[in-house]
């Protein structure tokens, strides 16, 4: 785990092995007052982009309340990772998306906890 403190944004940075994804899964976790037991969750997928964002300077313009933040990175992969879980579109992509379903329920909101 990595830890940066940026003008009083805390992001630390964590990789779940994902038995479901079968792969490494990198999470950034951004929050917004480190200090505080009662905060909100947001699950950000493609992640790796808030860095190109400069989501650091976002959040601190943002007036929010206590916000933990876990952006996902995504795979190669993701156009089969993200979609419907019930199964693929009509051009076969989301077929991983029970996967990534579970990934998010049985192994990452756990971790988080």
């Amino acid at each position: 785990m990595e830890t940066d403190q940026i003008d009083e944004l805390m992001v630390a940075n964590f990789e779940v092995q994902s038995r479901y994804l079968k792969r490494t899964v990198r999470i950034d976790l951004y929050n917004t007052n480190a200090e505080s037991e009662n905060s909100s969750l947001l699950l950000v997928n493609d992640g790796q982009d808030l860095v190109s964002m400069d989501f650091n300077g976002i959040l601190r313009k943002l007036k929010l309340k206590p916000l933990i933040i876990a952006a996902i990175h995504c795979s190669d992969d993701r156009k089969h990772e993200y979609g419907m879980s019930v199964g693929p579109d009509y051009k076969g992509w989301g077929s991983k998306a029970g996967a990534y379903e579970n990934f998010i329920i049985k192994e990452l909101l756990p971790f988080l906890q």
